[in-house]
């Protein structure tokens, strides 16, 4: 986190002096969604939304849903999950 940061910083520095466009490829949303004045989404190399991050959250607010699973054992003792580790 320390060295991200400390890049973030750089970047963010250079675009302000400089007027820079920066072209970040991410899976990391919340890093989109802090960092980031515009957001393409691609889907099989087209873009399929391109927005502010707020303007995305916006166009699918209600459709997106996130399913959390509380599991009483640690996931590296889920014989699934240990089976990927041999």
């Amino acid at each position: 986190p320390v060295a991200r940061r400390a890049v973030w910083s750089a970047v963010d520095r250079r675009r302000a002096e400089h007027g820079t466009t920066v072209l970040l490829v991410t899976h990391n949303v919340i890093e989109a969604e802090t960092v980031l004045d515009r957001v393409a989404v691609l889907d099989r190399g087209r873009v399929i939304a391109c927005d502010s991050p707020a303007g995305l959250k916006e166009q699918v607010a209600g459709e997106v849903r996130v399913d959390l699973v509380w599991r009483e054992t640690a996931p590296l003792q889920v014989p699934e999950v240990a089976a990927l580790r041999d």
